[in-house]
């Protein structure tokens, strides 16, 4: 009976992983089928949850205090909000989220082999993702005219900056995983998988995505300068990923000497281009509305509604903004100041917790600085 209730909920975890399988059912946008699909598992999962009485012994952390608060100014926002319709499916987005992060918590406490679940869900979805995008590359890249920014490039996500982001927060655990293999085959396997993933980022051009791996992997080398001071401690991946890395970087501009544009030199060194222009005026959109609404903001959801009289001296081809591509300063403007800071503890008291024991108390596992790495890399996105 043990072994069925920990199959049943390791099946219901993984639930949430196949999110990107979810059909399209021929809609352009993919947030509302994923959403539905999120409501109606995650509903069967309260319901499971409640009947076996899992969880009556979670308590709340500040994580869950700043959601419920976060969630409550909200619906404050309500009271400025200019379309109503919008801030209700928002919020219900926000909400839907928060259930499943509740569910999942109680499933994953009552997992043994908690650890190994979560490692092989994220390695299986590298995996995968990393494949699909690696197959449009071959499929579509010519010797003589190099490839475009295809939106097949996105992979499971939504659009390539998203497919970008998504290979490279699974990177730190790809390269924990290396760490602790002792088989030279799983080595292999890893390198290979390593390689293709980055392959995948530098192809798809997304200058963030592309910084931010970066920024990964000299910070994997900073923290094993640090950690050389151990004694026996040895350079497990820099001396590995490092190079290889670079290898695979010179090789990207090799096969796009016929695109110029998207080379990975030019896409990290040039910012004159539409899309940054852009952002940057979202960013200040976003800015010049919390200064004009800090208390309440222009409600939940209305960001890109409000913003358009802003805007609309850009507004080309029917391109209306629809998010600032910072989900900060979009909140911000949108629910004010104290909504900003209930969803500021919400991602950041993992970090806090993270670095006082990694810092101060030294009782987390090996995980922890890839974990933190992790962390990074949603905050650069």
């Amino acid at each position: 009976m043990t072994n069925l209730k920990t199959i049943m909920t390791i099946c219901l975890v993984i639930t949430l992983a196949l999110i990107p399988f979810v059909p399209t059912f021929r809609v352009l946008d993919l947030v509302a089928p994923q959403y539905l699909y999120l409501s109606i598992t995650q509903f069967i999962i309260a319901g499971y949850l409640l009947t076996t009485k899992k969880g009556k012994d979670i308590g709340f952390n500040l994580v869950d205090i700043s959601y419920v608060l976060f969630l409550l100014f909200g619906l404050i926002s309500f009271l400025k909000s200019y379309n109503l319709t919008e801030s209700i499916i928002e919020w219900s987005q926000f909400l839907t989220l928060f259930i499943t992060y509740f569910n999942l918590k109680i499933l994953f406490n009552s997992l043994e082999n908690k650890k190994k679940v979560f490692l092989l869900i994220f390695l299986s979805l590298a995996i995968m993702e990393s494949l699909v995008i690696f197959s449009v590359f071959i499929q579509n890249y010519s010797w003589i005219y190099g490839l475009d920014r295809l939106r097949e490039l996105s992979g499971l996500a939504s659009n390539q900056n998203i497919g970008a982001f998504s290979l490279l927060i699974k990177v730190p655990i790809v390269l924990f995983l290396y760490q602790k293999a002792k088989k030279s085959i799983f080595k292999i396997f890893l390198g290979i998988l390593f390689s293709i993933i980055v392959f995948d980022i530098l192809v798809i051009a997304s200058r963030g995505a592309i910084i931010g791996l970066i920024l990964t992997v000299t910070s994997i080398l900073i923290f094993e300068i640090l950690k050389s001071k151990d004694n026996g401690f040895k350079f497990k991946l820099s001396v590995i990923f490092f190079p290889l890395f670079i290898l695979i970087f010179v090789f990207q501009s090799f096969l796009y000497t016929s695109n110029e544009t998207l080379k990975v030199t030019n896409r990290i060194t040039n910012y004159q281009d539409e899309s940054f222009d852009k952002r940057v005026s979202y960013f200040k959109s976003a800015t010049n509305l919390f200064l004009k609404n800090p208390i309440a903001g222009v409600g939940i959801g209305n960001w890109k509604i409000v913003s358009i009289d802003d805007l609309k001296e850009e507004i080309t081809e029917y391109q209306v903004p629809y998010h600032t591509h910072n989900d900060l300063l979009q909140i911000a403007s949108e629910i004010g100041i104290f909504g900003f800071l209930s969803f500021f503890f919400i991602v950041f008291t993992p970090i806090i917790y993270l670095l006082k024991n990694f810092f101060y108390r030294r009782e987390l596992n090996e995980i922890t600085p890839f974990l933190l790495i992790a962390f990074m890399i949603y905050f650069w996105d």
